[in-house]
């Protein structure tokens, strides 16, 4: 078998119709079974009258009477995003999540952007909260049971220009991310202590994970994604 290799192969192209922008993208996993699995996707663009217009679908190789959909509008700092679910045995589409999007001048420079999303299935909202100033932008985001706060950070020249990013929740969980430009690609890690810590190169459509789940420092397993 493949063991803890776990290869992937994705694809995407993206070109003019109509005056409509489009793009479209194929991930397959290859396994040990024949019938190897794949996800579809698809996406068409467009600018009317200053308004930015979207519509992606997304299926899935088990299911390809079921698309996942994703409508976006936006408009200089404002934004709007419907995501949901269309059944073609059904005929039916159903809208489960509804975010908003604005950004405003924030004092001393910075910018502050407030997104709420409500998930119409569950009936829970959230919001996220950013303020950004020069290289440093700082995120909360908040539902009512859980809390966290992400400090990004870019960093200098002399240090790779690379970007860092802990963070922390109110259930004092604590997750460390750095990410760098590395040749024509880019370089990420996320450590999260006694959970899991991955290392991963993207360059384009190609992108490799070493994935290693932590008990301890002297406790642990990984897994290659390729």
């Amino acid at each position: 078998g493949l063991g803890i290799l776990e290869p992937s192969v994705k694809w995407q192209t993206s070109g003019t119709v109509a005056d409509y922008d489009v793009d479209a993208g194929v991930t397959m996993s290859v396994t040990d079974d024949v019938a190897m699995p794949y996800s579809l996707w698809g996406r068409i663009k467009k600018s009317i009258g200053g308004v930015n217009l979207s519509a992606r679908i997304d299926t899935e190789s088990s299911n390809m009477n079921t698309f996942g959909l994703d409508l976006q509008a936006s408009k200089g700092a404002t934004s709007i995003q419907l995501k949901g679910k269309a059944d073609a045995d059904a005929t039916s589409v159903d809208i489960n999540n509804v975010k908003l999007s604005q950004t405003i001048a924030a004092p001393g420079g910075g910018s502050l952007t407030m997104t709420p999303k409500y998930n119409l299935a569950s009936q829970k909202a959230d919001i996220t909260v950013s303020y950004g100033l020069g290289d440093t932008t700082i995120v909360v985001d908040a539902d009512q049971n859980r809390q966290k706060v992400t400090v990004n950070r870019a960093l200098g020249d002399g240090l790779g220009g690379g970007k860092i990013a802990p963070s922390v929740t109110t259930e004092g969980d604590i997750e460390l991310s750095y990410s760098r430009p590395v040749g024509s690609g880019t370089i990420s890690a996320t450590y999260k202590p006694n959970d899991i810590a991955t290392v991963s190169y993207a360059d384009g459509p190609w992108k490799a994970t070493v994935t290693a789940p932590m008990d301890s420092f002297d406790n642990y397993q990984d897994r290659i994604n390729f």
